[in-house]
């Protein structure tokens, strides 16, 4: 009898291990290239070009020196700067939606005219009924400021005369999020991105859509964004070169100077943290990768810095542009969305105050080294608009009672002639 339970149970075993083989033998040929999970832990090959599991594989970068603190140091209060650096023009008689000023003289532009005013008897030097209302903000050149309203434009402030004026098609509607990187000008119109050079006048329409897409323009090559799916294109003939999803929400930015592209991904399992990934533009390919745990917002790259905010540590942090090391950190208080603005060799960094909300603080910062350049506080205000021109900072606040109000702000002789 014990002979006969034994001949069965190892009947049983035989035909457990066939049918094991037989669905082993089953699984390898329908899963010719896989190997074994221990023999890829021996012979492991990571081709991870989507950089969507690099968090795990890269050890934080030992932390860089904090080189400034907003909390440790005393702010420049915006209405203690030295008249030499400093006007505030808050006279709604010649303030208007956007201005420019020199040499005791302001050109405001409004609604639906432009003025040349003189600041202290308000007496008109030219009017100009040409000049379109104000959107974007581009350049002062040679007394030749160029902006974006409904056209896009380019006057002389010494004269009121239009030097240059580009009318968009009624269809297509003007462009939005107007970014430059010569002879190309990329925008976003009512019915999608495109792309033109501005020296032939070519323009080529790269992707269709009416909401908002990101874009980046690199060196010759265009990017954008869409429901986390990455496309770029050939900026003279609008071909499509590579397109990439990503597994999470995912922001663009063009690396100076390059072809490449910058991808920041928020992987959606985690509450923070970002992967940063630097990509060949035309392929799309991973060139450099780095998962930061602690990472929430403050993203940026300018000048061959990548920046992000480290809610742990209330840093601002600047990685190289390889993703290779930090470069030094902020201390300072972000709340989520801060303004970040890029001029020459500097980037401008404006955001709440560390523990006073009612306080905005405005950093001027050498973006390799982190030097501190300027630091000024707007208290009791908030900063509607900014822009720069010709190195004069151009700071718009809600006013008191006032509908535009404006700090114009230079390191050195804000009075300096605009014409030139």
């Amino acid at each position: 009898m014990r002979k006969l339970v034994i001949s069965v149970m190892m009947a049983v075993l035989f035909l457990v291990g066939c049918s094991s083989n037989n669905e082993e033998t089953l699984h390898n040929d329908q899963n010719d290239d896989i190997n074994t999970s221990e023999n890829l832990n021996d012979n492991e090959e990571l081709d991870d070009n989507d950089g969507e599991n690099n968090e795990e594989e890269n050890e934080p970068y030992p932390m860089a020196e904090v080189v400034f603190s907003e909390v440790d140091e005393e702010p420049t209060l915006v209405d203690e700067l030295d008249d030499t650096r400093m006007i505030k023009i808050d006279d709604e008689e010649i303030a208007g939606q956007a201005i420019v000023y020199g040499d005791g003289e302001v050109v405001s532009i409004k609604l639906n005219r432009t003025y040349r005013y003189d600041v202290d008897t308000k007496k008109v030097v030219w009017e100009a009924r040409n000049w379109d209302s104000f959107s974007q903000m581009f350049s002062l050149k040679d007394g030749v400021l160029h902006y974006r309203g409904f056209s896009n434009l380019k006057g002389d402030v010494k004269t009121g005369d239009i030097v240059e004026k580009i009318e968009f098609d009624d269809e297509v509607g003007y462009e939005n999020y107007v970014q430059y990187n010569e002879p190309y000008r990329i925008g976003l119109t009512n019915i999608g991105v495109q792309v033109t050079n501005e020296e032939t006048d070519n323009t080529e329409q790269l992707i269709d859509g009416g909401d908002y897409i990101a874009t980046a323009l690199m060196e010759n090559v265009a990017a954008t964004e869409l429901d986390n799916i990455v496309t770029t294109f050939d900026s003279e003939t609008g071909e499509q070169l590579a397109e990439k999803e990503f597994e999470g929400t995912t922001e663009i930015f063009s690396r100076d100077g390059t072809d490449e592209l910058y991808a920041i991904v928020d992987p959606v399992e985690n509450q923070y943290g970002y992967n940063f990934i630097l990509l060949d533009g035309t392929t799309l390919e991973e060139k450099a990768s780095y998962f930061v745990n602690n990472a929430n917002g403050g993203l940026y790259v300018a000048n061959d810095v990548v920046f992000y905010y480290d809610p742990m540590e209330e840093t601002i942090v600047a990685l190289d542009g390889e993703l290779t090391e930090e470069l030094y950190r902020i201390e300072a208080s972000v709340s989520g969305d801060p303004i970040y603005y890029t001029y020459g060799d500097s980037v401008y960094f404006i955001d709440h105050a560390p523990q006073e909300p009612s306080k905005q603080n405005l950093l001027q910062i050498n973006a390799q080294t982190g030097e501190m350049e300027q630091f000024i506080q707007f208290p009791d205000m908030f900063i509607r608009e900014f822009y720069i021109l010709d190195d004069k900072m151009y700071v718009q606040i809600d006013g008191d009672g006032t509908e535009f109000e404006y700090y114009v702000i230079d390191e050195k002789d804000v009075h300096r002639s605009m014409d030139k």
